[in-house]
């Protein structure tokens, strides 16, 4: 009885579905005429929207795809098109750090050799850069090495491709230096926190803040004039015979990149 009773329910249920169809579906939409076009058409239709939704459903997921996919293109050639600025840029400022060093050799009429730095040690006990030309290029030990700034250091060791240059900051190395503005002249060398240090720079002799020091030329290692550091402070000492001069050193050793090896046939000019 109770199955009987669900038998009709179902049947209801259908015929309440084709009855609702009817006033859903569009009247344009009869592929079935008469009584049983009336059954037939809404299941078609049905079949029909069903189909069509997942039609529409795969041409979306297939445009997303095809969408992701170009977007991904799009990305890899903005990034290539990054990545060839950033060269650019870099070639850019390659190309003007090696013209200020053309021009600094025009300037003191050296005969020089380009070089990059490919290695350094600024903060330890011994503090060196590595340069890129050794011996095949003509370089020797005891040569000067400059930068667009003013003085780095010398060569101290000497490889077939390769050199190492001790630089100011370290204290082994004493370069004879003047005052810029007095014409004092002092022994410099390098500190163990980051700065230059004159010593032999007589009591009576003046100097303020900010004065620069160059190169005195004395000792024919060094050419004359060659800028090394500006005065950030100083000590006069009341029954002393010198006073201690510290000077900011005038390169940057943490950025440097290229400098000038000023070969020894070199005549230094100490006028």
């Amino acid at each position: 009885m109770f199955a009987i009773k669900k038998r009709y329910i179902f049947l209801f249920l259908i015929l309440l579905f084709i009855i609702l169809m009817q006033f859903e579906m569009p009247q344009t939409y009869r592929p079935i005429k008469g009584l049983l076009g009336n059954i037939l058409n809404p299941f078609i239709y049905l079949a029909d929207n069903t189909v069509d939704f997942f039609t529409s459903t795969f041409d979306k997921y297939i445009n997303l795809i095809n969408v992701k996919e170009e977007n991904k293109k799009l990305k890899n050639e903005l990034d290539k098109l990054n990545f060839e600025n950033i060269k650019l840029r870099e070639k850019l400022k390659e190309l003007d750090r090696l013209k200020k060093l053309l021009n600094f050799k025009e300037a003191f009429e050296f005969n020089t050799i380009a070089c990059n730095v490919i290695g350094r040690n600024n903060y330890g006990l011994i503090k060196y850069i590595i340069i890129d030309r050794g011996s095949n290029d003509g370089l020797d030990v005891d040569m000067p090495v400059i930068s667009s700034k003013g003085l780095v250091g010398k060569v101290v060791e000497l490889y077939r491709h390769s050199a190492k240059v001790k630089i100011v900051l370290d204290r082994s190395l004493k370069v004879a230096v003047m005052n810029f503005n007095t014409r004092e002249t002092g022994v410099v060398s390098g500190t163990d926190y980051g700065l230059l240090e004159v010593n032999f720079y007589s009591n009576i002799g003046k100097v303020n803040i900010g004065d620069l020091f160059i190169t005195s030329g004395f000792g024919m290692l060094y050419p004359k004039g060659l800028p090394v550091g500006v005065v950030v402070k100083y000590e006069n000492e009341d029954y002393g015979l010198f006073k201690k001069v510290y000077l900011k050193p005038i390169v940057d050793f943490n950025k440097l990149e290229n400098v000038l090896v000023i070969l020894k046939n070199e005549k230094i000019q100490n006028n």
